[in-house]
């Protein structure tokens, strides 16, 4: 990812977005702006305005050519009325403006389009109802968006913002239709390493993976992470794998090989000759088999006792 990209990766998340604005007059907006009403509000190109920092798009090469593609679309056969940008009024000193919260590629690639020739000088608006909320706004980039979907690392952008509003991480599951583990790993993004946050926003891993990873490596994630997407490279995969970890298929190896390392440990603390070991050793192989018997004991205990809620009621 070149620097440029990078950079935009960063400006995404910490992108000063000001939701305290108040919403102002349709009719006088559209008046103003030149706007005309049909069944849509026809409104001249210039007019339509982008809020800095509302969009949690990354602006990379995916980003560049979906807009390259939807504007030689519309140099082709024109800007579709049936898709119409989705505005929202803001109150300004100047009078009210239309700033747009769902169609940000398409505005941008009409704009790319006239610029190289397409005859187009205004496009099919809807305004949200007044009584939308900003909270509304923001999460309609995630649910309300027909196009091109946001990455988990743009949508954990969306996620952090809503948390900002004190949303709990359930609610902000309810209303983005994700599960709640789901978004409890969209709100760790943030605060993984520039380089993790590449990696998801390019595809080459997974949430799920970057997570688990984390919390098995720590600081060392990001060296883990880098070394498994040169192994995939080398295996003609574009994406980061656990097979690709390296070490992961010897941890595998461990867990299939647990119970008998189990029994051969216990094997050794009946030995005779285990009381020749150094002490250290002694200790740290009793400390080990004392934790796995207390386990043992536990889930046995807890076996016991669904066995028993399981029986009928006595008559």
């Amino acid at each position: 990812m070149n620097s440029t990209t990078q950079s935009s990766l960063l400006e995404a998340i910490d992108a000063p977005f000001d939701d305290n604005f108040v919403k102002g007059s349709v009719k006088t907006a559209m008046k103003n702006a030149g706007g005309s009403s049909a069944d849509l509000w026809n409104v001249p190109l210039d007019e339509i305005h982008v809020m800095p920092g509302f969009n949690t798009r990354v602006r990379d090469a995916a980003l560049e050519a979906h807009i390259r593609w939807i504007a030689d679309s519309i140099k082709a056969s024109g800007f579709h009325r049936d898709e119409p940008l989705g505005c929202f009024i803001v109150s300004e000193e100047a009078g009210p403006k239309i700033y747009v919260h769902a169609g940000h590629n398409r505005l941008e690639a009409a704009k790319l389009a006239r610029s190289e020739g397409a005859e187009i000088t205004h496009l099919p608006v809807v305004v949200v109802p007044k009584e939308t909320s900003v909270e509304d706004l923001i999460c309609g980039l995630v649910t309300t968006n027909a196009g091109k979907p946001l990455t988990p690392y743009e949508i954990s952008i969306v996620c952090k913002r809503l948390a900002g509003f004190g949303w709990s991480n359930s609610l902000i599951a309810q209303r983005l239709a994700f599960t709640q583990s789901y978004v409890d790993a969209l709100l760790e993004i943030p605060g993984y390493p520039i380089k993790i946050r590449e990696m998801i926003q390019t595809g080459q891993v997974s949430v799920s993976m970057a997570r688990d990873l984390v919390k098995t490596y720590s600081h060392k994630a990001t060296e883990k992470l880098e070394e498994a997407a040169k192994a995939a490279a080398e295996a003609g995969s574009k994406r980061v794998t656990s097979k690709h970890i390296p070490g992961r298929k010897f941890d595998s190896f461990i867990k299939r090989t647990a119970p008998r390392l189990y029994e051969a440990t216990r094997a050794v603390q009946s030995d005779p000759a285990y009381s020749s070991l150094s002490q250290d050793t002694r200790d740290t192989l009793d400390a080990l088999l004392q934790e796995l018997s207390l386990k043992q004991g536990e889930l046995n205990a807890s076996e016991v006792a669904s066995a028993n809620d399981e029986l009928p009621d006595a008559q």
